[in-house]
């Protein structure tokens, strides 16, 4: 049995990463990744330095698709933070946002590098969101103590 403090500090975990990806998601829909293509110049930037698999990604995919895939970076982000927030569909969040990670990273070509081992944010990125979203912190942190209802469409 876990004790209260432990699920407090599982809790904050879950809620700070969760403030993270929501964060970051708000920014991106503030910024007018819904109603323009606001992703095609970090593209554009990123495929004059690309080599090999990550330039045909960057030329062959993402700019022809720039546009949706901004949006479903930024509504993506946003469903993150708010899964993890509420403790609602938090496991199909942390897929979700594993592979948000890994695209970018790939995408500007620091997956295949050595690079990736210096990053400040890859790993701590996703440890944390596979830590806050695994880690059971009790159905009392939850969104379900309060709409016990939604229980049913939840997966876990």
């Amino acid at each position: 049995m876990k004790t209260k403090r432990t699920l407090i500090i599982l809790l904050a975990l879950r809620l700070f990463v969760g403030l993270f990806w929501l964060e970051h998601g708000i920014q991106k829909i503030s910024a007018g990744w819904l109603v323009g293509d606001t992703l095609k110049p970090r593209l554009m930037q990123k495929s004059v330095s690309a080599h090999g698999a990550p330039e045909v990604y960057l030329d062959h995919f993402a700019m022809p698709n720039s546009r949706g895939l901004g949006i479903l970076v930024a509504l993506g982000e946003l469903a993150i933070g708010l899964a993890l927030i509420t403790g609602f569909w938090m496991k199909p969040a942390v897929w979700g946002a594993i592979f948000l990670v890994l695209n970018i990273k790939f995408a500007f070509g620091e997956l295949n590098t050595v690079q990736i081992l210096g990053s400040s944010s890859f790993f701590p990125l996703l440890l944390g969101t596979l830590a806050a979203g695994y880690i059971d912190t009790g159905k009392q942190w939850t969104i379900m103590r309060f709409a016990p209802f939604m229980e049913r469409f939840d997966v876990r």
